[in-house]
């Protein structure tokens, strides 16, 4: 920890949202079954799926969509598979108070996607900050009018974040 000045997380959070609300054997057998229906898919059902459905929730624009999708039909979905189970599967929680540098966490919020679970910016902000509780240095900027892909939805107000957050550490 005494090489690092920070850290930085663009949507990436300490558990996936939602799951701390449910029991590690629910989130298990969840995690098992999208890993099961992902690892058997071919490179074409791969590369379908992530167009048609996973890519356009993670970004705002249909181009983006386009020219994401390229690049993520290069990924191995027995691997992605693989990643997500451990990923569903990951609670960083407790691990949070040891952390000794400040930690800033990019909240993106788009209302179409996300207006029926959080109902505005602020909601975003409690919601992230919330399960990043532990963090004894934790800032979270919301970029708004962004999805996952915050860095395509909403550059600049990225850059400026991270800009403000290097300048102050």
């Amino acid at each position: 920890p005494e090489l690092l000045g920070g850290a930085i997380s663009l949507d990436g959070l300490p558990i996936f949202p939602g799951n701390e609300r449910s029991t590690p054997h629910a989130v298990k057998a969840e995690a098992d079954a999208l890993a099961a229906r992902i690892g058997v898919e071919s490179a074409a059902q791969f590369e379908e799926g992530e167009r048609t459905q996973m890519l356009p929730a993670l970004v705002t624009a249909p181009g983006d969509v386009a020219e994401m999708t390229p690049l993520v039909a290069k990924s191995d979905p027995k691997a992605t598979a693989e990643w997500f189970r451990e990923d569903l599967e990951l609670d960083l929680r407790p691990q949070l108070p040891k952390a000794r540098v400040p930690i800033l966490l990019l909240a993106p919020y788009d209302p179409v996607t996300q207006g029926k679970y959080a109902p505005n910016a602020a909601a975003v902000k409690t919601y992230y900050a919330s399960l990043a509780a532990g963090a004894p240095q934790l800032s979270v900027v919301v970029i708004a009018n962004s999805r996952h892909f915050a860095m395509y939805d909403q550059p600049a107000a990225v850059a400026s974040a991270i800009d403000a957050f290097l300048a102050a550490h």
